[in-house]
């Protein structure tokens, strides 16, 4: 099967310090949920970051790691009720052990979640139904994104977590925190800028 090329375009270097805000965090230093990114029709809460999985490789690429069990909702237009919105959860599955799954399901459609082997893919589904329904939404988005997992905050969290720093494929990142100085990261993606985005497909790399 031929990949389809990526768009090409300005990249992320992951060479260059990014600056972030740090995400709420209690008395003790733990992260507080959920953890709520994003504003309006963007607004993501995420509830879980899940584990990490280093092997096989299939569950990490070099701008993104994903952890099965990590779980996250936001609110977008219903496929059931053409003129409402509902709550849609987005999942990473550990799915057979050999690669993730990433699954998303409606509120109001709980027994019919969608599935696929990237976020993008399973996003993808979603949009296209609505689309065909004359709803006005986007043909296309980052699946990253959707999930929540191209917020600097989120994946500094991801980078952080125990195996991390056992994800071969992945390119670490630095931070800047506030004012403070560069942090060295352990494992994680940058703020996704480019919405035509292949490379959180678990079985693609970079072109």
């Amino acid at each position: 099967m031929t990949k389809r090329r990526r768009r090409q375009g300005k990249r992320d270097d992951r060479n260059d310090p990014k600056r972030i805000e740090p995400l709420p965090r209690d008395s003790q230093g733990h992260i507080v949920y959920p953890i709520v990114i994003g504003r309006g029709q963007d607004r993501i809460e995420v509830h879980d970051l899940g584990r990490v999985i280093w092997d096989p490789d299939t569950y990490h690429t070099s701008r993104y790691i994903w952890t099965p069990g990590f779980r996250s909702t936001r609110i977008h237009p219903s496929i059931k009720n053409n003129n409402t919105s509902c709550v849609y959860t987005s999942e990473v599955l550990e799915g057979n052990g050999e690669a993730p799954v990433f699954q998303v399901t409606a509120e109001d459609m709980p027994d019919k979640p969608f599935r696929a082997s990237s976020s993008s893919g399973v996003w993808k589904q979603i949009l296209d139904i609505l689309t065909a329904k004359g709803v006005n939404v986007k043909t296309h988005a980052s699946g990253p994104q959707m999930y929540g997992l191209g917020n600097l905050g989120v994946t500094k969290l991801i980078q952080e977590l125990e195996g991390a720093e056992k994800c071969s494929k992945y390119t670490k990142q630095k931070w800047i925190e506030s004012n403070s100085d560069i942090i060295h990261g352990t494992d994680t993606p940058a703020e996704d800028d480019d919405d035509d985005d292949d490379d959180d497909d678990p079985g693609e790399e970079d072109e």
